[in-house]
């Protein structure tokens, strides 16, 4: 449970665009167990805000901050932002931004895109999944791959097709059963078509 003023300092880095991946899920932590509501439209407007902006509530009624329409408009797109089987950041993470900016800006390159590939080796336990995992939550990056970003840890000897099923189902809602490889990479080929997903 966070306390009103770290609330407070938490919707003031995100309206400065200032808002860490730890932010960004202690806030969607808020709204999921009420400690926070996102008042819109009429309630809005009754208690202050404009009909397009929104109000954040506290559970126990407190505005918090009023937001003007590009805000909640971001907003809404944090809290709904689709996310597969995205492992939760460790307790105690610290950021290490000079790990993340170098991976950050490979996976953002022109270059990444092209290829579709980033990847991150090194010696077991030092880390390379947390590393990911944080990647995955960062709002440049989430801006970036507006359609998703999918968490789909494949194995040494990887059932191919039922790991192809699962992210089929994520992008489209909707079962298939894939006799190979071959047939779920058509599969997701046409599911992927104008999408940008990670």
């Amino acid at each position: 449970m966070r306390s009103l003023q770290e609330l407070r300092m938490l919707l003031s880095r995100l309206a400065d665009d200032t808002a860490t991946p730890a932010d960004l899920e202690a806030l969607r932590h808020a709204v999921q167990t009420g400690q926070v509501t996102l008042a819109t439209g009429e309630r809005a407007v009754a208690i202050g805000s404009s009909a397009d902006g929104a109000i954040i509530v506290t559970g126990d009624g407190n505005i918090v901050q009023v937001l003007s329409a590009r805000q909640r408009a971001d907003l809404e797109r944090l809290l709904a932002y689709r996310r597969y089987n995205l492992p939760t950041l460790p307790e105690h993470y610290v950021p290490r931004e000079e790990y993340l900016a170098p991976l950050r800006q490979a996976l953002l390159s022109d270059g990444a895109a092209a290829l579709g590939i980033v990847g991150v080796r090194g010696m077991g336990g030092i880390g390379k999944s947390v590393l990911a995992a944080a990647l995955a939550h960062d709002p440049q990056v989430q801006t970036a791959f507006p359609d998703g970003i999918v968490w789909l840890p494949i194995g040494r000897q990887p059932n191919l097709p039922a790991r192809q099923e699962e992210l089929y189902l994520f992008l489209t809602g909707q079962r298939e059963n894939f006799r190979d490889e071959i047939q779920g990479r058509g599969f997701l080929a046409s599911a992927l078509a104008g999408k940008a997903c990670l």
